[in-house]
């Protein structure tokens, strides 16, 4: 095999802002990586490395919440997918944080078997393993801990309509309750 590509799997991990990475030496390894058939991943922003790297055409794969969007303009093309981590092929990508103890535990259990992937999980006490498709933020509702059915529906309004926010009038009129009962709600 090719010098520096006799890996059995290679792992890309970024934070910061990984789109604006560019290192053509590493770029030009990653691509001969996936010439000569090694498994790539991508953790938290490591997947914008491996896409400017352009290893991940016609693949699906995921990256953290805060650049897909940005990935997305990037990269108009791309299979990117908002879950927890996506397995193709010989990609694997995940959002970062506690995303890949889970991405581990399914690579485990596909390779392995259940039984193996339950126990090392076991042994990083991570026992509340979370399927690939798990959003990677909690909904508004709980994350604000909402009961009101108006509060609820006027959040999921703001949240759909960050580029062109609605007025407090609009809020309470698509919420289905008066603009005065709005205001004593979220006072």
């Amino acid at each position: 095999s090719e010098a520096g590509t006799d890996l059995d799997i290679l792992f890309v991990v970024a934070g910061g802002n990984p789109l604006t990475y560019r290192d053509d030496r590493i770029l030009g390894w990653l691509r001969r990586l996936a010439r000569s058939g090694v498994p790539l991943g991508g953790i938290s922003g490591g997947a914008a490395i491996l896409a400017a790297a352009g290893v991940m055409s016609s693949r699906r794969f995921t990256i953290h919440w805060q650049h897909i969007d940005a990935m997305r303009e990037m990269y108009p093309d791309a299979l990117i997918e908002r879950r927890l981590f996506v397995i193709d092929r010989d990609r694997f990508t995940c959002a970062g944080g506690m995303a890949p103890l889970d991405m581990a535990h399914a690579l485990i259990a596909s390779d392995h078997g259940v039984e193996l992937a339950r126990a090392v999980s076991d042994w990083f006490i991570h026992t509340g393993i979370r399927q690939a498709e798990a959003p990677q933020q909690l909904d508004p509702v709980r994350r604000y801990d909402l009961h009101h059915p108006a509060l609820v529906a006027m959040v999921e309004l703001m949240t759909s309509h960050i580029a062109d926010p609605l007025n407090l009038n609009d809020l309470a009129h698509l919420s289905g309750i008066g603009e005065r009962q709005l205001e004593r709600l979220t006072k």
